[in-house]
């Protein structure tokens, strides 16, 4: 597709001078087909779709070798691994260090590829397509893991994942994933995407030409009736999926017992409906969260009447009832109080990656795996520099993106799928302040494709 105004180049990432994208579909579609499947089965098979992924990272990285240093984003990012690789020298222990680097170094070169990949409102929303299709596979395996006492240790290499019957933490579901927290993440992800497919395909209908224009022949105007009722036909098949989609991950949400998931869930919900402008459901929403907030924490005189409608499962989850007496350092605050501790201890170079977890169990005789803050974790580990740097980078992108979104400045069949993208990568940003499912490859490669998307956006401008 030929750029057709410089000053549309840039509208959300950067400008066509310092970001060359990749030929158009028709150039490269076997290794398009390749990305999309790779992305439809990520959630079952990571492994194997990581390998391809990495494969197609380094055939686009090698066409786009002379064009590479030339993103300022990228240059900024790379500035970053340098720190984080430089980081490993002075870490507690260098080793950890170099492997909590494979969690970052790896996924900023997918990044790089992908930016120059996604550049297409249609390649966005093929790309989502293929990312909430499989959500329905995955809330299957999580009912039966759930409810029929499903239960496999996988194949090592291939399938990664291992079914415990009862779910992980017992009781709750968490599917193809290592554990609820990261299943619920996933799936207010493709919550938002689903939403944004649902909008693209309600909003954005062809226009008959035949109709407006007295000009065009009959058998012009039966031909295009024709293809109308088709565009209707296929339009209603669509939504009917998009239905499915979202009812299989509201399950997830609701089954997953991930207060996180909840929280984000609902401000996916109400930015949608903000967007568009549904007040009377938005005003209906605040409602019954006031009800189920009011049944979890207002005092017992005033909560009874609500916890009579509101189910157990909802209000003492979220009021932490349902699990009394926690230890200490299982808690939060406890690990968030420690990871400051870490930050002001060295607060330029941190402690190194995967130093947490030792340190806070030598202090508080309790494991966790992180602090379940991304960011502390970051400034407590690689330091506040390193930290800063990345939340500007990525700050920006956003910022870029919210400023076209609200100028107006994208033509109408964009609006839609850039929302959805932006949406979904705040979505996954928020949970991170209060978990990091990070760790989980496939939340981790979907977070870097959000983000790739919005900065190739800008790279062309928009057919």
């Amino acid at each position: 597709m030929e750029i057709k105004d410089q000053s549309q180049a840039g509208q959300i990432g950067e400008p066509i001078e310092q970001i060359q994208p990749e030929s158009p579909d028709r150039d490269h579609p076997r290794e398009w087909r390749a990305w999309l499947t790779s992305f439809a089965v990520l959630p079952f098979v990571p492994a194997l779709s990581g390998v391809v992924i990495l494969g197609l990272t380094g055939r686009v990285c090698w066409r786009s070798r002379r064009s590479l240093w030339g993103d300022r984003d990228l240059r900024l990012l790379l500035v970053w691994v340098g720190l984080l690789i430089a980081g490993i020298f002075g870490a507690v222990d260098p080793y950890e260090a170099s492997l909590g680097a494979f969690n970052f170094v790896p996924f900023v070169v997918m990044f790089a590829a992908m930016s120059r990949v996604f550049t297409t409102v249609d390649r966005l929303r093929q790309l989502a397509w293929a990312i909430v299709l499989p959500s329905i596979g995955v809330c299957a395996i999580g009912l039966g893991e759930l409810f029929w006492g499903w239960n496999d240790t996988g194949f090592p290499g291939v399938i990664d994942w291992q079914l415990v019957a009862g779910g992980t933490p017992p009781g709750r579901m968490s599917s193809v994933f290592l554990h609820a927290n990261s299943l619920a993440d996933y799936a207010a992800i493709v919550l938002a995407l689903t939403l944004g497919l649902w909008c693209d395909a309600v909003l954005h209908r062809p226009t008959i030409q035949s109709e407006t224009s007295p000009e065009i022949p009959a058998q012009r105007s039966s031909s295009d009736a024709f293809q109308l009722r088709e565009f209707n036909r296929s339009s209603w098949q669509r939504r009917l999926i998009l239905s499915i989609t979202i009812a299989a991950n509201l399950i997830i949400l609701a089954l997953s017992s991930s207060r996180n998931g909840w929280g984000v869930s609902c401000l996916v919900l109400l930015a949608f409906l903000i967007y568009r402008h549904w007040w009377a459901i938005v005003a209906a929403i605040h409602a019954c969260i006031a009800i189920v907030l009011a049944a979890a924490f207002a005092p017992e005189s005033v909560a009874q009447p609500f916890r009579a409608i509101i189910p157990y499962a909802i209000w003492g989850r979220l009021s932490d009832r349902m699990y009394p007496d926690r230890p200490i350092g299982s808690l939060r605050t406890t690990q968030w109080h420690y990871a400051i501790k870490m930050i002001g201890d060295r607060p330029w170079g941190g402690w190194g990656l995967q130093s947490f977890s030792p340190l806070y169990e030598a202090q508080s005789q309790f494991f966790v795996g992180h602090p379940h803050n991304l960011y502390l974790m970051l400034a407590a580990e690689t330091g506040t520099i390193a930290t800063l740097l990345l939340v500007v980078v990525v700050g920006g992108i956003i910022a870029r993106t919210a400023m076209n979104l609200i100028r107006d400045q994208l033509q109408p069949e964009a609006r839609s799928l850039i929302f959805a993208y932006t949406i979904a990568f705040l979505a996954t940003s928020g949970y991170h302040m209060l978990d990091i499912p990070l760790f989980q490859p496939q939340v981790n490669l979907l977070g870097w494709a959000l983000l790739a998307g919005l900065v190739g956006m800008g790279s062309r401008s928009i057919p």
